[in-house]
Protein backbone atom coordinates (compact mmCIF):
# COMPACT_ATOMS: atom_id res chain seq x y z
CA UNK A 1 0.00 0.00 0.00
CA UNK A 2 2.66 2.63 0.76
CA UNK A 3 4.37 1.73 -2.30
CA UNK A 4 0.87 2.34 -4.81
CA UNK A 5 0.72 5.53 -2.58
CA UNK A 6 4.23 6.84 -3.22
CA UNK A 7 3.85 6.18 -7.05
CA UNK A 8 0.22 7.44 -7.25
CA UNK A 9 2.04 10.79 -5.67
CA UNK A 10 4.28 10.72 -8.60
CA UNK A 11 2.12 10.53 -11.36
CA UNK A 12 -0.93 13.09 -10.37
CA UNK A 13 -0.77 16.57 -8.46
CA UNK A 14 -1.87 16.04 -5.03
CA UNK A 15 -5.16 17.98 -3.39
CA UNK A 16 -3.67 22.07 -2.74
CA UNK A 17 -5.78 22.44 -0.32
CA UNK A 18 -4.77 19.38 1.80
CA UNK A 19 -1.34 19.91 0.87
CA UNK A 20 -1.38 24.09 2.26
CA UNK A 21 -2.94 22.28 5.66
CA UNK A 22 0.00 19.33 6.14
CA UNK A 23 2.64 22.34 5.53
CA UNK A 24 0.78 25.10 7.85
CA UNK A 25 0.62 21.72 10.37
CA UNK A 26 4.27 20.64 9.51
CA UNK A 27 5.41 24.35 10.06
CA UNK A 28 3.39 24.67 13.53
CA UNK A 29 5.14 22.00 14.82
CA UNK A 30 8.50 23.27 13.72
CA UNK A 31 7.85 26.80 15.40
CA UNK A 32 7.01 25.35 18.29
CA UNK A 33 10.04 22.07 18.77
CA UNK A 34 12.19 21.69 21.15
CA UNK A 35 11.35 24.63 23.25
CA UNK A 36 10.14 22.98 26.82
CA UNK A 37 12.65 22.82 29.35
CA UNK A 38 12.88 19.33 29.76
CA UNK A 39 14.12 18.67 25.94
CA UNK A 40 15.85 21.80 24.80
CA UNK A 41 19.12 21.09 25.95
CA UNK A 42 18.58 17.17 24.44
CA UNK A 43 17.76 19.37 21.34
CA UNK A 44 20.77 21.02 21.21
CA UNK A 45 23.51 18.65 22.06
CA UNK A 46 21.64 16.86 19.12
CA UNK A 47 22.28 19.32 16.80
CA UNK A 48 25.95 19.73 18.08
CA UNK A 49 26.91 16.40 18.00
CA UNK A 50 25.03 14.52 15.29
CA UNK A 51 26.27 15.21 11.76
CA UNK A 52 22.60 14.31 10.12
CA UNK A 53 20.52 16.07 13.06
CA UNK A 54 18.29 18.85 10.90
CA UNK A 55 17.57 21.35 13.31
CA UNK A 56 13.87 22.38 13.04
CA UNK A 57 15.00 26.38 11.89
CA UNK A 58 16.92 24.45 8.98
CA UNK A 59 13.76 22.53 8.08
CA UNK A 60 11.34 25.39 8.38
CA UNK A 61 13.72 27.41 6.01
CA UNK A 62 12.94 24.61 3.53
CA UNK A 63 9.67 24.04 4.10
CA UNK A 64 9.16 27.77 2.11
CA UNK A 65 10.69 25.78 -1.11
CA UNK A 66 8.11 22.95 -0.72
CA UNK A 67 5.66 22.42 -3.45
CA UNK A 68 3.84 19.63 -4.46
CA UNK A 69 5.27 19.42 -7.93
CA UNK A 70 8.77 18.91 -6.06
CA UNK A 71 7.50 15.84 -3.69
CA UNK A 72 6.08 14.46 -6.70
CA UNK A 73 9.41 14.56 -8.48
CA UNK A 74 10.98 13.36 -5.31
CA UNK A 75 8.59 10.42 -5.03
CA UNK A 76 9.26 9.63 -8.79
CA UNK A 77 12.88 9.93 -8.58
CA UNK A 78 12.65 7.41 -5.50
CA UNK A 79 10.82 4.54 -7.02
CA UNK A 80 12.78 5.04 -10.06
CA UNK A 81 15.39 3.82 -7.61
CA UNK A 82 13.80 1.15 -5.50
CA UNK A 83 14.64 -2.38 -5.32
CA UNK A 84 12.23 -4.63 -3.47
CA UNK A 85 12.43 -7.84 -1.98
CA UNK A 86 9.52 -9.05 -0.29
CA UNK A 87 9.41 -12.18 2.19
CA UNK A 88 6.26 -13.91 3.46
CA UNK A 89 5.63 -16.37 6.02
CA UNK A 90 3.17 -17.51 7.88
CA UNK A 91 -0.07 -19.25 6.47
CA UNK A 92 -0.23 -18.20 2.98
CA UNK A 93 -0.29 -20.57 0.27
CA UNK A 94 2.18 -20.04 -2.40
CA UNK A 95 -0.41 -18.47 -4.91
CA UNK A 96 -1.09 -15.63 -2.37
CA UNK A 97 2.71 -14.94 -1.64
CA UNK A 98 3.25 -14.66 -5.77
CA UNK A 99 0.09 -12.26 -5.50
CA UNK A 100 1.82 -9.79 -3.26
CA UNK A 101 5.33 -9.89 -4.91
CA UNK A 102 3.51 -9.10 -8.09
CA UNK A 103 1.39 -6.27 -6.53
CA UNK A 104 4.65 -4.65 -5.15
CA UNK A 105 6.52 -5.34 -7.85
CA UNK A 106 3.15 -4.08 -9.96
CA UNK A 107 2.94 -0.61 -8.09
CA UNK A 108 7.18 -0.26 -8.49
CA UNK A 109 6.16 -0.18 -11.95
CA UNK A 110 7.93 -3.00 -13.34
CA UNK A 111 5.88 -6.01 -14.97
CA UNK A 112 5.08 -9.51 -12.68
CA UNK A 113 7.23 -12.14 -12.93
CA UNK A 114 6.34 -14.97 -14.93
Amino acid sequence: RVVRTLRALGEAPCDAALFDRVVQEYRLQLVNAGFKPCSLAGYERLHCLEATFHHADHKLAAIHALTPSAIASFARQMLAAAHAAVFTCGNLHADEARAIFADVLGALGSPPPP
